[in-house]
C-alpha cells in the first residue's frame, strides 16, 4: 500500500498519459474532417451551417489542447509571464496563475453553446439537416441541443463573474503571496509579505479537492512562519502560509525548489535582483520530468 509520501510526491510529478495524448490526436484528426465539412458548407452558401461547423471545429481543437496540456505537455518552458519587478519590498520575480487553460475552457463553453443554440435555430428555420443527422423527425435532438446551449452559456457567464488567481512573488526580503477570489461578483482579497528571516520551513505537501470526477491532488508549499501577520487568510492556518502552485506558470518542483534555496542560502538572494532572475526558474525538460513521474508510479 501506498504511503502518504509516495502520494504526495505523486501529486508533484508531471507523468506522460498516451491514451490521453492519443485521444487528443485522434479529436484533431476529426476536427480536420470538420473543417473539410466547414469548406463544402461554404461552397454550399449555407451560412448558418457554416457557423455551426465551424464553431463545432473550435470546440473540438480546444479540447484537444486541454487533453494535450492534461497528457504532460504543460509548461514546456519558462512562462513569459514570469517577470522582474522592483516595488516597495525591493526586486523579485513575480510567478502569477496560468490563465490559457481558463481562456480555452471559456472559448469551449462559448463555441458548445453557440453550436447547440444554432442547431435550434436552424430546425426551427426548417434547415435541421444541416447540422443534425436526416431525419424524420429532428425536433427532439433539436431541444436537446437547446437544453445544452442554455447550460453552457449559463456556465460561461458563472465563469466570467467568478475567478481565483495568486500571484506570488519572491523577494530579496522576503516572499509575498496576493490572492484575489471572486464569485458571482463579490471579490475576497488578501495580501501577504513574509520576511526570509521569519520563515521557520519550507515543506511541499498536497491538497486533496474532491471533484464530480473523483478526489483531485493539487500540489502546495507550506511555509511556516513566526510573523505576525494578524488573522489568516481563509487559505492560511496560524502560523503557515499556503502557496498552492497547480495553478501557476512556473513549474511546481522548480518553484518550491528556488523558495526553498532562497530560505536556506541567504547569500543567494542576490541573484533575484540580477538581470536574469528569471532563469532561475528554467523547468527541468519534458523527458526528466516524465522519468521522474515513472519512477514515482
Amino acid at each position: 500500500m501506498d504511503t502518504d509520501a509516495e502520494r504526495s510526491a505523486r501529486s508533484w510529478t508531471q507523468p506522460l498519459r498516451r491514451w490521453r495524448l492519443l485521444f487528443a490526436l485522434v479529436m484533431l484528426g476529426l476536427a480536420a474532417v470538420m473543417g473539410f465539412a466547414v469548406c463544402r458548407t461554404l461552397g454550399e452558401q449555407s451560412a448558418g451551417g457554416s457557423v455551426g461547423l465551424g464553431a463545432g471545429c473550435f470546440l473540438i481543437v480546444a479540447t484537444a489542447f486541454l487533453l494535450c496540456r492534461d497528457s504532460g505537455f504543460a509548461r514546456i518552458r519558462t512562462s513569459r509571464r514570469i517577470r522582474i519587478v522592483d516595488d516597495k519590498y525591493g526586486p523579485g520575480v513575480q510567478v502569477p496563475t496560468e490563465r490559457l487553460s481558463m481562456v480555452v475552457l471559456g472559448f469551449v463553453l462559448a463555441a458548445t453553446s453557440l453550436y447547440c443554440i444554432l442547431i435550434w435555430v436552424l430546425w426551427t428555420d426548417g434547415r435541421a439537416d444541416e447540422l443534425l443527422t436526416p431525419g424524420r423527425n429532428n425536433s427532439g435532438g433539436a431541444v436537446i441541443a437547446l437544453v445544452y446551449g442554455c447550460v453552457a452559456g449559463v456556465l460561461l457567464l458563472l465563469g466570467l463573474l467568478s475567478d481565483t488567481t495568486s500571484v506570488v512573488t519572491i523577494y530579496r526580503e522576503g516572499l509575498r503571496r496576493k490572492h484575489n477570489f471572486k464569485i458571482v461578483g463579490i471579490p475576497r482579497r488578501s495580501d501577504v509579505f513574509v520576511p526570509w528571516d521569519a520563515i521557520d520551513s519550507v515543506v511541499r505537501n498536497e491538497r486533496i479537492v474532491n471533484t464530480g470526477k473523483g478526489p483531485r491532488r493539487d500540489a502546495e508549499i507550506l511555509v511556516h512562519h513566526h510573523a505576525e501577520l494578524g488573522t489568516p487568510a481563509v487559505l492560511d492556518a496560524d502560523g503557515c502560509l499556503v502557496v498552492s502552485v497547480s495553478r501557476l506558470v512556473a513549474e511546481p518542483n522548480t518553484l518550491f525548489s528556488v523558495i526553498d534555496d532562497m530560505y536556506r542560502n541567504p547569500e543567494r538572494r542576490e541573484l533575484l535582483a540580477g538581470a536574469d532572475a528569471r532563469a532561475l526558474f528554467t523547468p527541468p525538460p519534458l523527458r526528466e520530468r516524465w522519468r521522474r513521474a515513472r519512477a514515482h508510479s
